[in-house]
């Protein structure tokens, strides 16, 4: 039986994809670099500087990070970004069933934080652990492991839900099991080809589990 599902943020709850990868994108290109996208989404779930330091020469690394994360600081305040339509009623039902629910999510805390507040995702969620909480991000089970603690369950009773290959290998790390959605940087068959417990269309999929 599933006592804790623990999500995602990014692509998961929230329909964010879009913008992040135009902040790497207008980041780099400030400095004269070009970054593949299918590169650049292959990295989404790591820590964000991680991902900038793995696509851009060594000797620009220091002076992109510096405007990266300025410019970071001044998007997050006006852009746009909206949880999934259904996202609400999903989480809804599975608080009123009793299970608990929890985010773990490659964003530092105070973007995560204004995130979740800005969609008003903040009274479902009982338990937040970000980049800046744990040692190593995913596809280290530090963050899973850190919130199986906080709620002292057995591993055999959680569920990770997300919409990266690192999402999938954090879950699998830690020992849980563990399901992909369609709604971020995976389509349908590089979901299936990561061979998690299950591939859900969205997450109103997870219902039919509950």
């Amino acid at each position: 039986m599933i006592k804790l599902v623990i999500f995602d943020l990014d692509g998961t709850l929230v329909n964010s994809i879009e913008f992040w990868l135009s902040l790497y994108k207008k980041t780099v290109k400030k400095f004269g670099v070009e970054i593949d996208e299918k590169e650049l989404k292959k990295r989404f779930g790591k820590k964000d500087v991680d991902i900038l330091i793995s696509l851009t020469p060594k000797d620009k690394q220091e002076k992109i990070l510096k405007y990266y994360h300025n410019l970071k600081k001044k998007e997050k305040n006006y852009v746009d970004l909206n949880k999934f339509e259904y996202a609400d009623k999903v989480l809804g039902k599975i608080k009123r069933k009793g299970i608990k629910i929890a985010v773990a999510t490659g964003n530092t805390k105070d973007i995560a934080e204004f995130i979740i507040k800005k969609n008003k995702l903040d009274k479902y969620i009982d338990y937040l652990v970000t980049n800046d909480d744990v040692e190593k991000g995913k596809p280290a089970p530090d963050m899973i492991l850190k919130i199986l603690k906080h709620f002292g369950l057995e591993k055999k009773e959680v569920l990770s839900v997300g919409d990266a290959i690192y999402d999938y290998e954090a879950a699998k790390n830690a020992g849980i099991k563990s399901a992909l959605v369609k709604t971020g940087v995976l389509d349908g068959e590089e979901c299936v080809k990561c061979n998690p417990d299950y591939v859900f269309n969205d997450i109103r999929d997870i219902l039919k589990l509950l």
